[in-house]
């Protein structure tokens, strides 16, 4: 049984305002998921728009913002979760004055890092997704 340390996972800055920790993929030994921590300053956020081939889920645990799931337009806040069916356009945004914090999970286990351009970071919190 595979135990997942978030301190032994890499972070890392996708873009200005936003750091993705990853922690579940293929890499550590799921076989269905992967699962990663996330957290936008005020105005960042995965705001181009994109899709995946596999279901995405979003639990926002902190913040305020806004995005689109298909033609869909969505208010985020804690406690909201968003179910994004394979192949649907999305994207959300940070629309507070705090960072918004979130859970990402891809029923897939291939996302073990980012698949654009990022930059490692050293950052002491074991999980992105909570107040230090």
């Amino acid at each position: 049984m595979p135990v997942v340390y978030g301190g032994d996972r890499p972070k890392y800055r996708t873009n200005p305002g936003a750091v993705q920790h990853y922690l579940v993929s293929k890499a550590v030994g799921a076989s269905a998921v992967s699962i990663w921590t996330s957290e936008w300053q005020p105005g960042g956020g995965p705001t181009t728009k994109h899709t995946h081939p596999h279901e995405e889920v979003f639990l926002f645990l902190a913040g305020t913002g806004e995005g689109e799931v298909g033609d869909e337009k969505v208010t985020v806040r804690p406690g909201v979760a968003v179910i994004i069916p394979a192949h649907t356009v999305h994207w959300f945004r940070n629309t507070g004055t705090t960072p918004m914090r979130q859970v990402v999970v891809l029923a897939a286990p291939d996302y073990d890092g980012p698949t654009g351009p990022a930059t490692e970071v050293d950052d002491p919190r074991p999980l992105v997704c909570l107040d230090p």
